[in-house]
């Protein structure tokens, strides 16, 4: 027979292996791309990377610190003016097209944050998540419908929850433009992540886990004896 001393000591330790470390800092924090990886659109005077680099927006933040929803609070707008190149947009005449970002690592993806230009837009937007830059096995998380952001006017960021999924590279297949009359391009301001840490067991995670379970064998055995 054990001793209850035994039996309260392997229950507190399968329950703290099991609880793990706290998940830390990145827990719901705003995430730029690191990198784009492909864009089959091209681009006209400004590069794709203006939709990762924060350029244009009247409120900065710290990718990977800053809080998703405190930052969207605040209510960050785009600059509608395209001269500095801070804006995106497709070659004349490529009007869909998907592009490839890497966010740098896996993160467990559970919105995002698009701030949809407001001369020619994005008209629908499909969004998968892969943990290879070759999206095998790609996981479809949304498709969505950006609104057209109002004319000559620096316009706010549109949220969309995707399916939640761990993945370190989303492919973004896009239409455009918004509104036909405004030339023939697809276009964005800028694009950030909801992120969370991926649930991968930390090494004292997985020491503590060893404990409990050998501590639930011990008692076992002297059971059985």
């Amino acid at each position: 027979m054990v001793s209850n001393g035994m039996g309260r000591l392997s229950s507190a330790l399968v329950a703290v292996a099991l609880l793990g470390a706290p998940s830390g800092a990145l827990a719901g924090v705003i995430l730029s791309p690191t990198a784009v990886v492909s864009n089959s659109m091209g681009e006209t005077q400004s590069t794709i990377d203006a939709t990762r680099n924060g350029s244009g927006l009247s409120i900065p933040f710290t990718s990977g610190v800053t809080n998703f929803d405190t930052y969207l609070a605040l209510g960050p707008v785009h600059e509608w003016i395209f001269t500095d190149g801070s804006e995106w947009f497709s070659t004349l005449g490529v009007t869909q097209g998907t592009i490839v970002y890497d966010l740098g690592a896996s993160y467990s993806v559970n919105r995002l944050a698009l701030w949809n230009e407001e001369f020619s837009g994005i008209q629908t937007m499909g969004v998968e998540t892969a943990n290879n830059a070759a999206f095998v096995g790609a996981v479809a998380v949304g498709n969505f419908l950006p609104i057209d952001s109002p004319f000559d006017t620096s316009y706010p960021a549109q949220v969309f929850d995707v399916a939640d999924s761990v993945a370190r590279y989303i492919r973004l297949t896009l239409t455009g433009p918004q509104v036909p009359n405004r030339g023939t391009y697809v276009s964005m301001g800028e694009i950030a992540f909801d992120v969370a840490p991926a649930a991968v067991p930390e090494p004292v995670t997985l020491s503590l886990l060893g404990l409990g379970l050998g501590a639930v064998c011990v008692r076992r055995r002297v059971s059985r004896r």
